[in-house]
């Protein structure tokens, strides 16, 4: 081969700077295709096109799941433990330890006598590591002491592996965790049962405390008593040593008071006998009530009676009106039949059947007549006396209003006088009653008093004195009761008294009332009656001229019916006839009118006695309900005023009260003298109970407390061991998963061998090498060319690659963005090389072997690029292969959210750089015709 050398400059006048890409492609066409005349070509291509394949899946396969395999890892383990004894039992944690891990071993666990055997097959690769149970492991680890662990000898030698060390660090800490949560958990077996113990221990505590607490705040209650009992003694001693000449003044007084309560008692009880004889009894009210009930009985009979007088008017208001049509008909009749003589014959027949209708007619009218003219009679006789009874009720209901009005005043004076009775009485009662219980607690406070004195100082003038001081109280108390008790009586008599005269009072006022509303009622009715008298002989006057014009017309319609049948024969008498017929006709229609107005007038009057006669019947129904309320309150007063005679006190409860009031103005003097003496031991007395109640409440707030303080349960401890020993724990949510450890490498070594691949295309073809026929070529055609066949190789390649791993188990999430990156990357990779060997020619085949050691180190595919040094950072953004890593794990796992055109991007910003940098390549070297060979025949010959 000849030495390099430059390209002439093309001349301005040679045609060859005219040439076109075409021409310059064609003319380098030919040399490029002798080279496959070299079967070593056609072998070589098919080798390098299968490297990067056999280099990725070779070196990923050698590490596809290092974890998973770890069962055949061989590690030493040697059990030394001599166990130790707890709460009576044998305890050997190793040998268990060791039970456990031989159950689901997570290594290959080979057993070795001691431990010094254990580290020398470590130290000759023997095993990786090793795992000692020192003699006193059980002992120190179930001891749990800080200062003392239980000690797990992990033996390492991290130059023969430094993973499987790792892995020995990660199976110790396991162990031991393992270990740490069975120890956790007997520990809390124990401390739960010791805190059982504690638990009743609290509550017997705070039963016995409780108990105090309940004993003391018994002491303190009856000594609160006490000191209350004894402020009251002093209190009541004060109160009846100041009050006893008090108490002596009103005794006086109410002695007094009592012999003017008996002669006022007697004076009442005489005027209540005379009202209760004079007020009238159940006999003297009966005529009363029975005339009461005769008036509403007859006032509801003249009701019905002008009801049905009403109704018969009506009736003949009807027929008169019925007549007066007939006979104005019959009028006309006679005027035409004057007229129409000829036309009588035939008119007869029903001039016949009228006057039988007339006939009938006349008869309902005559009996309805008949009917008026008796009621009218009735009435008649029977309004004359209604009046005059009524009248008579009238000044009875006067005079019964007046005798009323005086008993209703009675009523109420004698109400006021027993009201006020009433309302002093229970003021004495209340008053003896507090007298009662101030002489009970006297009473009682001596008779204490007079028992502490006689156990104090028996036979002492002072034992003498409260033995005599509770005499007198006890009399006092007793004749103070039997004052109560006559005032009692005397308060329940005046009671039923004002109750009585209310009861009278209210009876009276409702008599009064009555009164006055049935004089009202009756002077109403008397006044109708006069106008009902007055209207039924109008009524009768009528009914009997109506009783003769109805017998008239009777008479006269038969008359009339008898003769029509005559008047057949008799036609030459017509004329004469209907003259009178006539004549006759325009009487009866006189007398029909006139019947027809007595007839309305008659019917008008009647429904005025009607409605008077029914305010009669309501006004009598008012009074006899009157009568009966009167005659009911004048025998309840009556009644009333019996109960209170009989409930006044009788001459000796009068003579007894005074006898009680004289004995406690005699026993009063008594009491001041005893009082004073009782003062002062009440008041020593209540100076001791204050102390002890002090006492007693110190006593009961400091128990009170203790037992608050003390908890009533001790709560369980919550959880359980092993949560307690673990009590936090990492939850990992996943982005980006990765199936095993050869997976997440797949990216890595995907680039490196794609840039493997590329860089092994420089020992097969000639990339800076023409033939002389080529020497006026221009450098895009050289580059283009020398680049078609390399780019479709590292195409296979990177098809290849792609296929490989997929078929090793890596599975790819965007395979249409795997393929693309794998392509663009190797077509990159293919740039930078040609562009190196251009520029450098076979110093840059060396120099893309260290760009791949260099990208190695800084492209970030193992660790992340944070964890290598400043260098290899900075280096890291410039590298292809760095893109290529990136873009593959967005394209296969998701990483970066699926984002790989970034990375896409650099790359064809590379490509073209390193594509123009070919461009300016001058590394160009030139062989004879047919002298062209592959790179690697090349370097031999050389």
């Amino acid at each position: 081969m000849t030495a390099p050398s430059l390209p002439d400059p093309p001349s301005p006048g040679t045609s060859r700077s005219r040439h076109r890409l075409g021409e310059d492609l064609r003319v380098l066409a030919p040399a490029e295709r002798h080279l496959w005349r070299h079967p070593l070509m056609w072998l070589g291509t098919l080798a390098i096109t299968a490297v990067p394949v056999l280099y990725a899946t070779i070196y990923l396969g050698s590490v596809w799941d290092p974890y998973g395999n770890l069962q055949r890892l061989p590690v030493a383990v040697v059990n030394l433990d001599q166990g130790t004894t707890r709460d009576g039992r044998q305890v050997n944690v190793g040998r268990d330890a060791l039970a456990e891990l031989r159950k689901d071993p997570p290594v290959n666990l080979i057993p070795y006598r001691t431990e010094a055997e254990a580290q020398a097959a470590v130290r000759a690769g023997q095993v990786y590591f090793a795992l000692t149970f020192p003699p006193e492991f059980s002992r120190k680890a179930v001891n749990g002491e800080s200062s003392g662990h239980g000690l797990l000898h992990l033996y390492t030698a991290e130059g023969t592996s430094f993973f499987a060390s790792r892995v020995g660090e990660n199976v110790a800490k396991t162990i031991a965790a393992d270990l740490n949560a069975s120890l956790g958990t007997n520990r809390w077996e124990v401390v739960q049962t010791r805190l059982k113990d504690v638990q009743q221990g609290y509550r017997d505590l705070r039963t016995a405390v409780g108990r105090l607490r309940d004993g003391a705040a018994r002491v303190d209650e009856g000594a609160g008593r006490l000191a209350s009992g004894a402020t009251t003694l002093a209190d009541g001693t004060r109160q009846v040593a100041s009050g006893a000449q008090a108490l002596h003044q009103g005794a006086e007084n109410l002695s007094g008071g009592v012999n003017r309560l008996t002669a006022g008692s007697a004076k009442l009880a005489g005027g209540l006998r005379q009202l209760e004889a004079a007020a009238p009894g159940r006999e003297e009210l009966a005529p009363l009530r029975s005339g009461a009930a005769r008036l509403a009985q007859g006032s509801t009979d003249l009701a019905q009676g002008l009801g049905q007088l009403g109704t018969g008017a009506g009736q003949l208001s009807t027929g008169a009106g019925s007549l007066a049509a007939g006979a104005k008909r019959l009028g006309t009749g006679t005027v035409q039949l004057a007229a129409q003589a000829p036309q009588l014959a035939s008119g007869l027949t029903q001039l016949q059947k009228g006057a039988t209708q007339l006939s009938a007619g006349a008869g309902r009218l005559a009996a309805g007549a008949t009917q008026l003219d008796t009621g009218t009679g009735q009435l008649v006789t029977q309004a004359p006396q209604l009046a005059s009874g009524l009248t008579q009720l009238q000044k009875g209901a006067a005079q019964l209003s007046t005798g009323a009005a005086s008993l209703a005043d009675g009523a109420t004076r004698a109400n006021a006088g027993a009201t006020q009775l009433a309302a002093q009485a229970p003021q004495l009662v209340g008053g003896l009653q507090d007298l009662g219980k101030g002489a009970a607690q006297l009473s009682g406070g001596a008779a204490e008093l007079a028992a502490g004195a006689q156990a104090a100082a028996p036979g002492t003038p002072l034992a003498q004195g409260a033995q005599k001081l509770q005499g007198g109280a006890a009399t006092l108390a007793q004749g103070i009761g039997t004052a109560a008790q006559g005032a009692g009586r005397l308060a329940a008599g005046s009671q039923q008294l004002a109750s009585g005269t209310t009861s009278l009072q209210k009876g009276a006022q409702d008599l009064q009332a009555g009164a006055a509303t049935l004089a009202t009622r009756t002077g109403e009715a008397a006044q109708g009656a006069q106008r009902l008298v007055a209207g039924s002989q109008q009524l009768a006057s009528g009914a009997t001229s109506l009783q003769k014009g109805t017998q008239d017309l009777q008479t006269g319609a038969a008359t009339l019916a008898a003769r029509t049948g005559e008047a057949a024969t008799g036609a030459q008498k017509l004329a004469a006839g209907s003259q009178q017929l006539a004549s006759g006709t325009a009487q009866l229609q006189k007398g029909a009118r006139d019947l027809q107005s007595g007839a309305a007038t008659l019917a008008a009057r009647t429904g005025e006695a009607a409605r008077g006669a029914r305010r009669l019947q309501t006004g009598a129904r008012d009074l006899q309900a009157g009568v009966n309320r009167l005659a009911n309150g004048n025998e309840q007063l009556k009644g009333a005023l019996g109960q209170i005679t009989a409930q006044l006190p009788a001459q000796k409860d009068l003579d007894a009260l005074g006898n009680g009031a004289t004995t406690l103005a005699t026993r009063s003097g008594d009491l001041a003298g005893g009082a004073a003496r009782v003062q002062n031991g009440a008041r020593d007395l209540a100076g001791g109970a204050a102390d002890l109640k002090g006492g007693t409440a110190q006593l009961r707030h400091g128990l009170n407390e203790l037992y608050t303080r003390i908890p009533a349960s001790t709560e369980q401890l919550g959880g359980d061991p092993g949560g307690l020993a673990q009590s936090v724990q990492v939850q990992e949510t996943k982005t980006a998963a990765v199936a095993n450890n050869g997976s997440a490498l797949a990216p890595y070594f995907m680039a490196l061998a794609l840039w493997v691949g590329v860089t092994l295309t420089t020992f097969l073809f000639p990339y800076n090498t023409l033939e002389e026929r080529g020497r006026g070529t221009r450098p895009l055609a050289r580059v283009l060319r020398k680049a078609a066949v390399p780019a479709l190789v590292v195409t296979a390649q990177a098809l290849l690659v792609v296929l490989g791993v997929h078929l090793l188990g890596v599975d790819y999430g965007n395979l249409g963005g795997v393929l693309l990156t794998s392509v663009a990357s190797s077509l990159t990779f293919l740039a930078v090389v040609l562009a190196l060997v251009t520029l450098l020619g076979s110093a840059g085949r060396l120099l893309a072997l260290i760009l791949l050691i260099l990208q190695l180190a800084a492209s970030g595919g193992t660790y992340p690029v944070e964890l290598s040094g400043s260098f290899f950072q900075w280096l890291n953004p410039l590298i292809p292969i760095a893109d290529t890593v990136r873009a593959l794990r967005a394209t296969i796992f998701g990483s970066y959210e699926g984002v790989y055109a970034p990375q896409l991007w650099r790359l064809a910003a590379t490509f073209g750089i390193a594509f123009l940098l070919a461009l300016l390549g001058r590394r160009w070297l030139f062989v004879p015709e047919g002298r062209l060979r592959p790179a690697i025949l090349s370097d031999g010959q050389q």
